[in-house]
């Protein structure tokens, strides 16, 4: 089962999602994937300040605005490894309530799982088939109207919020180890460690690891980016709150854009 998300502007998202995990060691679609609220920054009041006729005065000011280049999740997760035929018959099955393992979200409707099909993005890598950074960064969304299906966050090349000042560089940051179904995913892979960046906890620090993935598959809309979140369970969050995972993905809403992204979501449990 594949499970789908729309993401609208709001900046988070909870989720409660609950999975089934097969012997077969491969991502798939949640069993259950439930929007438990949805938040966003409130903005803040006007200051004031007098104005008088022939004065000059200086200001210091100092603000706050609203991504308009990422969505944020935050939930939890809890699942079963199962034992099934091909018909899902259980023959027996393992309840985990704080599961470990990763949490996918892409906006590729499908994905192929198999060994060396996905890897660390490195855009470093300068082929014309191949996912760039500026592609991601700068072109509007899939489905705004773009020509590229590249999922990209309409952001100028130099926001302070862009992707390759939010994510580390190709094998600049260390990450764990994992495993992407059968596809090893190491700091010393053959094309380095994968881009990584820490969401916050209630006291500032990077307790989430996030990754990017990609996929080189061939055809439409089998080409891009899979936001990776590494499970740590029961985990204190950014609100204080305990929490599995923690992620930010791609969502264009500059200058004005409205139009929503759909999400696949995707668990590997174990």
């Amino acid at each position: 089962m594949r499970a789908k998300i729309r993401i609208v502007l709001p900046l988070l998202f909870l989720i409660s999602a609950t999975a089934i995990v097969l012997a077969v060691t491969q991502p798939e679609g949640p069993g259950t994937l439930t929007v438990v609220n949805s938040s966003r920054r409130l903005a803040g009041s006007a200051l004031t300040t007098q104005a008088t006729a022939g004065n000059i005065t200086h200001l210091i000011v100092q603000g706050q605005t609203v991504t308009q280049s990422w969505q944020g999740f935050v939930g939890n997760i809890t699942g079963t490894i199962t034992l099934d035929d091909a018909n899902n018959n259980t023959l027996y099955d393992w309840s985990l309530a704080d599961p470990e393992g990763e949490i996918y979200a892409t906006y590729l409707s499908q994905v192929n799982w198999t060994a060396g099909s996905v890897l660390c993005w490195n855009w470093t890598i300068a082929t014309a088939s191949y996912l760039q950074l500026a592609e991601l960064e700068t072109n509007p969304a899939a489905g705004d109207g773009a020509p590229s299906v590249y999922g990209g966050i309409g952001a100028a090349i130099d926001d302070v919020d862009g992707v390759n000042e939010t994510f580390s560089a190709p094998g600049a940051g260390a990450h764990s180890n994992f495993f992407a179904g059968p596809q090893a995913i190491t700091v010393n892979a053959t094309d380095s460690a994968c881009p990584v960046t820490r969401l916050y906890n209630n006291v500032g620090g990077g307790a989430f690891q996030e990754v990017l993935l990609y996929t080189d598959g061939t055809g439409a809309n089998n080409d891009g980016v899979i936001y990776t979140s590494i499970l740590n369970q029961s985990a204190t969050g950014y609100d204080a709150a305990k929490h599995d995972f923690e992620m930010i993905v791609g969502e264009d809403g500059h200058n004005g854009n409205v139009a929503v992204t759909t999400y696949y979501f995707y668990v590997e449990l174990q």
